[in-house]
């Protein structure tokens, strides 16, 4: 039952989206004081070890849900020392709400920002529910006035491209920030408020298409309905991958899937029903997070050599600038040591010639590894140099500043540049 109304969102968007023909999504699930994201490939949702309840920590497996304070509930206001528009995190809650809802509230909120755009109507539910536009004008109205907009659509406006810029940071959350590139994945909006805000949230983040399933405020219970029964066995293994033989993988895999698959025989799930998946979370020594490598159970049956390829140390090149070097990252990569035979002007990938400011290491324990990233680099434009040849530092964390490269109009022939 732990956050299983989020999981169920996930697993019902899950299940609309193969109905679409997508198996990639992040899913966006904004109610009315928070909104849910969440990244689903190849239609399996990412699993987190570990989750919060409130302050509270547990160790127990989850679907990794983020969550962001904007809702359809979140209150707008101008605090007077900045004088700047703020969405959130404050709500409104169910009571009073919005003033749009007639129920004693006054505080600005998103609801009543997308009444004064229009983009609410003033009845829902076939007329059962109705929506009181004057109040929800009356509230937007001071937002207006603190920030000097002529207009509560103006206020409005600002507050709904304030509250998509929160949730834009949530869904980076799960995608730009995990290495995934949401233009390659669909975004399913469900929710109370999922829907009002889909297409502007896909616009943001180039994902596409947007999808937004029938009756999507009910879509975690149709999630709950739809999911299936699952167990699972974890275990920690402290060592590095190429210290770790794959015949003692597999069987640490293989114990596994026989405890969970002896507990759901337990629950009247026979052996033959189910279907057991292997996963080995794996991550870069002084890495912050887990890479998840879902293993092959065809790899069980030649594990040294399935296995090996993950662990094997990579050598830098000694013969140039490739781009292999670019991506050497592995915490087993050593730098290649110059030998007193190579040129000072063609050094081996790995030593520190590019040129610019360098930028201290952010994590000692990496440092080791950084260097294979570099590539050498010499002034290659104008009369007698030697064709480009091109550095690139690695994306996530830039090591130098680049300097324009000059030539001599005229010979002699451009000189390597100083290493930095």
């Amino acid at each position: 039952m732990l956050l299983s109304g989020p999981a169920g969102g996930v697993t019902g968007a899950v299940w609309v989206a193969e109905q679409c023909g997508h198996r990639d999504l992040i899913t966006f699930d904004m109610g009315g004081t928070s909104t849910d994201v969440a990244l689903v490939q190849d239609l399996s949702p990412r699993i987190g070890r570990e989750t919060k309840v409130g302050d509270l920590t547990v160790r127990a497996s989850s679907v990794d849900v983020r969550t962001v304070g904007a809702g359809g509930g979140s209150i707008a206001h101008v605090p007077e020392l900045t004088k700047a528009l703020r969405v959130g995190p404050q709500s409104a809650g169910a009571d009073p709400g919005p003033a749009a809802y007639g129920k004693g509230g006054v505080e600005p909120t998103v609801t009543d920002a997308n009444v004064v755009l229009g983009y609410l109507p003033s009845s829902l539910a076939g007329g059962e529910i109705t929506l009181d536009v004057e109040a929800a004008r009356a509230s937007v109205s001071k937002v207006a006035e603190a920030i000097g907009l002529e207009s509560p659509e103006a206020a409005a406006a600002g507050i709904v491209d304030i509250v998509n810029e929160n949730m834009l940071g949530g869904l980076r959350l799960v995608s730009v920030q995990q290495g995934f590139d949401p233009r390659d994945f669909a975004l399913v909006a469900f929710g109370g408020a999922g829907p009002l805000h889909a297409n502007a949230l896909g616009k943001l983040t180039g994902a596409w298409p947007v999808i937004v399933p029938p009756s999507p405020g009910v879509l975690c219970a149709l999630g709950d309905a739809t999911t299936g029964r699952r167990d699972e066995s974890a275990r920690t293994v402290l060592r590095r991958f190429a210290d770790l033989s794959g015949g003692d993988l597999v069987g640490i895999l293989r114990e596994l899937a026989d405890d969970a698959g002896q507990r759901l025989a337990d629950q009247g799930t026979a052996r033959e029903e189910q279907t057991v998946t292997y996963q080995v979370d794996v991550r870069y020594h002084g890495q912050g997070f887990e890479i998840p490598v879902v293993v092959d159970p065809a790899w069980l049956d030649a594990p040294d050599q399935a296995f090996g390829k993950l662990g094997r140390p990579s050598t830098p090149s000694t013969t140039g600038c490739s781009p292999s070097c670019s991506t050497s990252t592995t915490s087993w990569s050593t730098p290649a040591r110059r030998s007193p035979a190579q040129s000072p002007t063609s050094p081996p990938c790995g030593s520190r010639t590019a040129t610019g400011t360098p930028v201290p290491h952010s994590s000692p324990s990496t440092r080791s590894t950084s260097a294979a990233s570099r590539c050498p680099r010499t002034s290659t434009t104008g009369p007698g140099c030697a064709p480009a040849t091109s550095c690139t530092a690695p994306r996530s964390s830039p090591r130098w500043t680049p300097r324009p490269s000059s030539c001599p109009g005229t010979p002699p022939p451009c000189t390597p540049r100083a290493p930095c």
